[in-house]
């Protein structure tokens, strides 16, 4: 993709005893409202990957195409630092991003988390922390991750039909 389309940032933060980066991607024709922010995972089987893999994924159309902010952290990964460490990582980056977005230039009650592979994976890990942590308590029953977008298209559409029907 060719880099006329965003802007890069590099920034650390401070993570308890250690640091992590952020990249960071901005439209470069940004609309006139402010954006939703993305916090991005990246994959790598939990032992590999960094954020630069952001370049070579479906979370670049999110800036580019839907003028998203994309905010992916260089978390540390599972060969030297066990579990939770890649998950306190992410957490730190989100909060991060909910006390910042202002000046990383995001809607602040427009933040989404996503990932791919086992990104995806930790994204959802890092969403049930995020509710517990906010929440104090939260109940699954039947909790699946579905890797196949046409049918969390199609039931989107089928909640979203059945919550017209109640209004």
């Amino acid at each position: 993709m060719a880099k006329h389309l965003f802007h890069v940032e590099k920034r650390m933060i401070s993570v308890g005893d250690h640091s992590i980066r952020l990249l960071i991607l901005r439209p470069r024709n940004p609309g006139k409202e402010r954006p939703t922010g993305v916090l991005w995972v990246h994959g790598g089987g939990y032992q590999s990957g960094s954020a630069k893999d952001v370049f070579a994924t479906r979370a670049l159309s999110l800036v580019v195409k839907f003028g998203a902010i994309l905010v992916s952290p260089d978390y540390r990964l599972s060969k030297k630092h066990p579990y939770p460490a890649a998950l306190q990582d992410c957490y730190a980056a989100l909060l991060y991003m909910k006390e910042h977005a202002e000046e990383i230039g995001f809607r602040p009650d427009q933040l989404m988390v996503g990932g791919e592979s086992a990104g995806g994976g930790r994204a959802a890990a890092l969403c049930m922390l995020a509710l517990a942590v906010l929440l104090g308590f939260y109940f699954v029953h039947y909790f699946f991750l579905e890797n196949t977008t046409q049918r969390w298209y199609a039931l989107a559409e089928k909640l979203y039909a059945r919550l017209d029907e109640t209004e």
